[in-house]
């Protein structure tokens, strides 16, 4: 990220299925931002409606990627609301 903001493009880094490289993604983020980071965007390159499911808690929704992005979902908004270091 701080190669593309050293060269005056604006960055939205994003996170995706595996828990700990998203949240090391979106930790480093925040210890770079400035005024090109836009924000973290958290991914799912899955069905929506699966995801939606599987963050509602309904069981039958998906299949072990689905419910392992819902768990990175919620870690990372979980992450995003707490105060920056």
């Amino acid at each position: 990220m701080p190669y593309f903001e050293d060269k005056g493009f604006r960055v939205w880094p994003a996170g995706w299925r595996k828990e700990k490289a998203a949240l090391a993604f979106l930790h480093d983020s925040r210890r770079h931002a400035n005024d090109k980071l836009v924000g973290f965007l958290c991914t799912t390159w899955s069905p929506s409606a699966r995801v939606a499911k599987a963050l509602l808690g309904e069981k039958e929704s998906a299949g072990r990627n689905v419910d392992e992005i819902a768990a990175t979902l919620r870690s990372c908004l979980r992450e995003m609301k707490s105060p920056q270091p």
